[in-house]
């Protein structure tokens, strides 16, 4: 899924990402789709992932807030 620098591999699409984060994250596995930002709450808290594919920088990076 990642480089050795951190940089998502390219071709990784959103679902994979966030099923990948939201189990990295919950430490659930992902049993629902991840069609949105949105991935989820557990446990009082809600996940998001703001992904937006190429940054200026060229790396392709995501955030989870």
């Amino acid at each position: 899924m990642f480089d050795a620098e951190g940089d998502i591999h390219e071709g990784v699409q959103f679902s994979a990402l966030a099923a990948y984060l939201w189990h990295f994250e919950t430490g659930e596995p992902a049993r629902q789709a991840f069609a949105t930002p949105l991935l989820g709450a557990h446990q009082g808290t809600g996940y998001y992932l703001l992904y937006n594919g190429i940054l200026a920088t060229g790396a392709r990076r995501a955030a989870t807030c």
